[in-house]
């Protein structure tokens, strides 16, 4: 399809720019008490995206995330991708046998972890040889 005034092209990142353009003060999200306007959501992510990018990951690798269905995670979904890296999202009811062969064979560089799932991490971080850095989200 030729590029004209009708196309665009949609990415998750260009809806997420899109709608921090039209409607920066809007709910984005909602989660029990917290909520965040589009561009608050914005704003963390771009940050989230640095901060992934300062720790040294680089376009076309992989990120782990071991969260649960809050708003970091949704971060998560947008972050990896401002730097064009990948997101390895991970299913929060798996083995730590299970995590550790997802992170391993993904060969993921970083580790974004509930503290939820601490006492899991902590076990199976000796078998984790190409993560480089952990960060643990605190509630």
């Amino acid at each position: 399809m030729k590029n004209n005034v009708h196309y665009s092209k949609l990415t998750p990142i260009s809806f997420l720019e899109r709608s921090t353009y039209v409607y920066p003060n809007k709910p984005a999200i909602k989660y029990g008490d917290r909520s965040y306007t589009y561009q608050e959501f914005s704003d963390r992510v771009n940050k989230l995206a640095g901060a992934l990018k300062s720790q040294g990951l680089k376009r076309g690798e992989k990120v782990g995330f071991l969260v649960p269905n809050i708003p970091e995670m949704l971060e998560g979904h947008f972050a990896p991708l401002k730097i064009g890296a990948v997101l390895v999202a991970i299913n929060i009811r798996l083995s730590g046998r299970e995590i550790s062969y997802i992170l391993n064979h993904s060969e993921a560089k970083i580790l974004v972890f509930d503290s939820e799932y601490g006492d899991i991490i902590e076990k199976i971080k000796p078998e984790l040889k190409n993560i480089k850095c952990f960060v643990q989200i605190v509630d």
